[in-house]
């Protein structure tokens, strides 16, 4: 440690390297904390929203998860948990959408596989379902799909 510092002093300027890199780190400490409290509050929203959907309250729990969305758009449960809510009411073109940006985050998720399925069944669009559950079965199993 010492000799770091001692390396720090023996520029022209010897305190100026050294007070770069402590701002430096205590800027990108702050912004590590921001970033860390944004997702805590996108996860509260999201258990609101668990709350609501289980008292079959939808269309709150999809502001609740649209609030953690705009909070972490990568965010692939807040994104599969508003499809569900979709699909519950019907809203299936929307849900799907949602379905399509899970796998955008997280494309070996079998399990959105699934749940696109049940919502492409739920439609009578039985042939599009049956890809998805290979696909699911394919990803679960560590088979390659052909």
């Amino acid at each position: 440690m010492f000799k770091s510092l001692k390396t720090k002093f023996t520029n022209e300027q010897p305190h100026k390297a050294y007070l770069e890199e402590t701002v430096s780190g205590k800027i990108n400490g702050n912004a590590v904390e921001k970033k860390t409290s944004i997702l805590k509050e996108a996860n509260e929203y999201i258990e609101q929203g668990d709350k609501y959907y289980n008292e079959d309250e939808f269309e709150k729990a999809i502001d609740e998860y649209n609030k953690a969305i705009v909070l972490n758009p990568e965010n692939a449960q807040a994104f599969s948990k508003l499809a569900l809510c979709l699909r519950e009411l019907e809203r299936y073109q929307e849900a799907e959408k949602m379905y399509e940006k899970v796998l955008q985050i997280k494309p070996d998720d079998y399990l959105t596989y699934v749940e696109l399925g049940i919502l492409l069944q739920d439609q009578n669009r039985n042939r599009e379902a049956q890809r998805n559950y290979k696909k699911a079965l394919a990803l679960k199993s560590g088979l390659v799909e052909e």
